[in-house]
């Protein structure tokens, strides 16, 4: 049997285990066919629109309605909806062959980053059974299909890194350009990869820009709806919602020290409850009690804010107002004058933190994981497995980084990885610890080239 043949033996084997999973999973759920979150409806409500009235758009008013998420889930989703009365069903059938189609790629880019087959037939069979890999492929959100389309567009990558071909050129070009309007933050791996290959070959690849044509037609969008260049285009004072520059402040008051994301959202929403003492101090309790007092006046101030736009959108009215332009302005006061008192929590504590929620997270987030199976002795061996996996996956990857010998290629694939992770526990902060799943199959692709290269030296020896 040939090597290619195994790969795709082991690619069907474990695309079936993983369907079988995820389908007890959703019978537990008690889910129809897919399981949807707070953010589906975001992501699938502007192609519904789209196809009932023409205009790509969310159900709230307000012009960020028009472009919050960036549009090929969504439009994914259309596509399906021309097929069938189901639109979900045929849309879990394509997350399916998605994580089939990215177990059997994971295994070619093994097969071209290390020199040992049966290294790369194991591995490919630990990414295929593993199951904190796949746990969101039943569920209606990018993080879905996003780590199997990142390790089909490397594969690309390493191929075009190895033999310019145009058939390789063409589906590099393709893939790339799905992926700057799929998930923004995964534009660094089109940006890297398009700058290596322009390095390698030069005028040769000249069309490769050409895959960020989405992406800028998309951004003339953001720019026609909302007034401006913004690659998060969710808040404006139109909007008939809480995604209001109000809350845009708050959001950068509370990464000063918060890193989740989580308890971000239930602070804000106990404060938008009422004016009351009694939900000022719930929110209090969440903060550091070292920043309790700097920033009580703010909460009050919010509380305030939430009030007024309340009673602002219950009249059927929606202007600027007052009360939010000062808390805008206290916020942005804070910040200069205070912020830097608390430089350690800002700036070490709190990325620290949100970095170690993402990689000590086993990721094994199926209600069978989490509910049915809890305290089971093979589950939490599971669990264990799966945090020293992404563990050694995270060292292994530093250390190649930064090892001589390693190719440029690989360097470039680790290294956008690594500016990804810096986002997120820098900028981002406040995260999901699920952020993490599209760069899981690439950080464990590292753990194979470590050992490769030790039997490499120890053969040499």
């Amino acid at each position: 049997m040939t090597f290619r043949r195994i790969l795709l033996l082991i690619a069907l084997t474990c695309t079936f285990l993983q369907v079988l999973i995820s389908e007890y999973n959703l019978s537990e759920v008690g889910a129809d066919v897919l399981i949807e979150t707070a953010d589906s409806p975001s992501y699938i409500s502007p192609a519904k629109n789209y196809k009932q009235t023409g205009v790509w758009k969310e159900n709230f008013n307000g012009p960020s309605s028009y472009v919050q998420r960036p549009p090929a889930y969504g439009a994914l989703y259309l596509v399906c909806s021309f097929f069938s009365e189901s639109p979900r069903l045929i849309l879990k059938v394509f997350q399916y062959l998605f994580m089939g189609f990215g177990i059997y790629f994971f295994g070619k880019l093994l097969d071209k980053l290390i020199r040992s087959k049966r290294l790369v037939a194991a591995a490919t069979m630990g990414f295929g059974v593993l199951p904190f890999f796949h746990g969101f492929v039943g569920y209606i959100m990018t993080e879905a299909i996003a780590p199997y389309l990142l390790v089909i567009f490397t594969y690309l990558f390493v191929e075009l890194c190895k033999k310019r071909r145009n058939m390789f050129t063409l589906l590099f070009i393709t893939v790339g350009a799905v992926i700057t309007i799929f998930r923004i933050q995964l534009i660094i791996f089109p940006v890297v990869f398009m700058i290596i290959l322009l390095l390698k070959y030069r005028r040769v690849m000249i069309i490769l820009p050409i895959m960020f044509l989405p992406f800028i037609l998309w951004q003339m969008r953001v720019v026609n709806v909302m007034g401006a260049f913004d690659l998060h285009p969710i808040y404006s004072y139109k909007n008939e919602s809480i995604f209001r520059p109000p809350h845009q402040s708050l959001t950068k008051l509370f990464k000063v020290w918060e890193h989740d994301g989580g308890r971000f959202h239930n602070v804000e929403a106990t404060l938008r409850k009422d004016t009351s003492k009694v939900q000022l101090d719930k929110a209090l309790n969440s903060i550091p009690s070292e920043l309790r007092c700097e920033v009580r006046n703010n909460l009050i101030l919010y509380q305030q804010v939430a009030h007024e736009q309340k009673k602002m959108f219950r009249n059927g009215e929606n202007t600027v107002l007052p009360i939010e332009k000062k808390f805008e302005q206290e916020v942005e006061n804070w910040m200069t004058t205070e912020a830097d008192d608390f430089f350690v929590q800002r700036w070490i504590i709190s990325p620290t933190k949100s970095t170690m929620a993402l990689i000590l997270s086993s990721q094994l987030n199926l209600f069978i994981f989490q509910k049915t199976f809890r305290g089971n002795i093979l589950i939490e061996s599971l669990r264990t497995v799966a945090v020293l996996v992404i563990l050694l996956s995270v060292l292994a990857s530093t250390i190649l980084l930064f090892l001589p010998g390693i190719s440029i290629s690989y360097k470039g694939i680790i290294g956008s990885v690594f500016v990804s992770l810096i986002y997120l526990a820098f900028v981002q902060k406040m995260n999901e610890t699920r952020y993490i799943i599209p760069y899981l199959p690439l950080l464990f692709t590292s753990i194979s080239v470590a050992l490769d290269r030790l039997i490499l030296s120890k053969n040499k020896v």
